[in-house]
């Protein structure tokens, strides 16, 4: 039992520190290869676009096939030759591939190992929490060194290091036993169809919960310009992310009695109310040092909430779609995540960043609206029927 919790623990670690590589730094060695700014952002555009179809194309064949090992390893597989061939050649029109590519196999990656340990055995399931705490270290750790690395030993570190963590991630996911679904007594339907999973009420509930409070969460992305407009420098807006990711993890550890303790609406209801509050102090932040402070709010903001909604479509989704149904709601909110970020950009140039995080507060209450109609109406009235 003990040594397939360690397994995924390193899995996820490993993942985490794959994922930063990738995410963190392919940008900006394009940048150095000589594309432009506005390039970067129609590469990144396609990058996202291709992650969103990858969830959704792999996650049917997850649930379709009924493994996600196979499926996983395949992704890794195919992303090695895709970095291999990239150190290669760096010519635009094949940099357009290759960046698709990455997102349509590296993309799924993350929705593919949640569901993975959350369709095991009840045991893993109940650590999840504890679990995707180590792809929070590995994020924390690959964020402070990368860099570091990168600047001593020059951008050949960049792809070195993400083959070898493929290389790593690999190993260990060989090891691990393939997805092991228990039976349920109100799995009905046999065929993979993911329409199903838009009649259940409770499904369409929670995809607009997450697609609010997805776009409340997206104003981070742009907290360096905040950061910067307050007189800080790169060094702090590293800084702000190492708090942030290191503040999830005693929420990530403490799942399991998190989970048992509170009801999964009471903790989405929580973390929306936490969100509203943590926009305001932003907005009315005056000094980097107290943005930064802020991120310690992550734990009760997005740890919390990520928390929740795993569980939630854990709990909702028929047997057979349990990865489409994870999936599904990945891609919708990252599309939600794209409207936005297009938006955002408008938003800051017209009317200051400011502006941003109040709209990221009036998502949060819309969503604190919504988790409070369903209480009220929907989870009362089931209650009563019982």
């Amino acid at each position: 039992m003990k040594n397939k919790i360690r397994q995924f623990n390193c899995l996820f670690g490993f993942l985490g520190i794959t994922t930063c590589i990738y995410s963190t730094f392919i940008m900006p060695y394009l940048k150095m290869k000589g594309f432009s700014i506005t390039e970067l952002g129609i590469l990144s555009s396609i990058n996202i676009s291709m992650s969103i179809l990858g969830q959704f194309v792999f996650g049917y064949l997850c649930d379709a096939m009924k493994t996600i090992k196979k499926i996983f390893i395949f992704n890794l597989c195919l992303l090695f030759l895709v970095a291999v061939t990239m150190m290669i050649n760096t010519k635009a029109a094949l940099v357009i591939a290759f960046v698709a590519a990455f997102g349509l196999f590296q993309g799924p990656l993350s929705v593919l190992s949640d569901s993975w340990v959350l369709s095991n055995e009840k045991y893993v399931r109940e650590g999840f929490g504890s679990i995707r705490a180590w792809s929070s270290i590995g994020w924390a750790v690959c964020s402070v060194l990368m860099g570091t690395i990168i600047e001593k030993f020059g951008w050949g570190a960049f792809f070195i290091g993400y083959l070898m963590m493929l290389l790593l991630t690999s190993a260990i996911t060989i090891k691990i036993d393939d997805i092991h679904r228990e039976k349920k007594h109100n799995d009905k339907s046999k065929k993979v169809n993911p329409l199903i999973l838009f009649k259940d009420y409770r499904y369409v509930f929670i995809v607009l919960i997450m697609l609010l409070l997805t776009t409340t969460h997206q104003t981070m992305a742009f907290l360096y310009v905040k950061i910067t407009n307050l007189g800080g420098t790169s060094k702090h807006i590293g800084i702000s992310a190492f708090v942030m990711a290191a503040c999830e993890l005693p929420v990530f550890f403490g799942a399991k009695y998190i989970i048992k303790r509170f009801k999964l609406t009471n903790l989405l209801m929580f973390s929306s109310i936490i969100y509203v509050i943590r926009m305001l102090l932003l907005e009315n932040s005056s000094s980097y040092i107290q943005v930064i402070l802020l991120g310690s709010l992550q734990m009760l903001t997005f740890a919390v909430y990520v928390l929740a909604y795993k569980y939630f479509i854990t709990e909702i989704a028929p047997n057979n779609l349990q990865v489409t149904a994870q999936s599904v709601a990945g891609s919708i909110c990252a599309i939600g995540s794209i409207v936005f970020s297009s938006a955002a950009g408008y938003l800051i140039d017209s009317r200051g960043i400011n502006t941003l995080f109040q709209v990221g507060a009036v998502t949060s209450v819309t969503a604190t609206i919504l988790i409070i109609i369903y209480k009220v109406f929907i989870e009362r009235t089931q209650l009563r029927m019982e």
